[in-house]
């Protein structure tokens, strides 16, 4: 009897895959990541709290993601020209969920490849641990196999006060966020 490892494995990421986006998590009601300072895209220690505007969008992402990032960053460019069409002022904050290899070189890298050069845009990464607290805090679930992050999009939209406000995910109209409705 030959038994296929490499197929059972596959089969096996894709079923915790499947299982992992049809759940759905609680987010906590504020954002409070602060716990050591961050590393930007270009190696500056940053605190988050220390990113003002009117709203700040986060989600967490990694560089090497072969889809699910890639939605985000849809996401985020989509409501980056909804905040900008109603005069809102946002920053748009990617916390790296692969610290080991998401340095600031390769987030600068990132950022510059896919034209997302605007002063409002951070590319931060940490240690292991502050991720995965703000991960938890946040309600984000994730996990690693071998090179590979297994997780769903989410996206947090966060109020000055840091406050989670809305939670945007794969088929949320971006026109119809409660945020909106208050900064008429």
């Amino acid at each position: 009897m030959i038994i296929n490892i490499g197929g059972i494995k596959n089969s096996l990421i894709a079923a915790f895959y499947l299982m992992l986006s049809s759940l759905s998590f609680a987010s906590h009601a504020e954002f409070r990541p602060d716990l050591l300072p961050w590393s930007n895209d270009e190696g500056e220690q940053v605190l988050t709290d220390s990113i003002a505007g009117d709203v700040r969008i986060v989600s967490l992402f990694y560089t090497d993601c072969p889809n699910t990032c890639n939605l985000t960053i849809e996401k985020f460019k989509q409501l980056e020209k909804v905040f900008q069409n109603r005069g809102i002022s946002a920053n748009f904050i990617l916390m790296s969920l692969d610290p080991k290899n998401d340095t600031p070189a390769a987030l600068n890298a990132y950022r510059i490849e896919r034209g997302l050069v605007s002063k409002n845009w951070y590319f931060l990464t940490s240690t292991e641990p502050q991720v995965a607290t703000v991960a938890k805090q946040l309600g984000y679930q994730f996990t690693r196999l071998d090179d590979h992050v297994f997780h769903r999009m989410k996206i947090f939209i966060i109020d000055s006060q840091g406050n989670i406000v809305d939670v945007v995910k794969m088929s949320t109209d971006v026109e119809r966020l409660s945020i909106l409705s208050e900064k008429k």
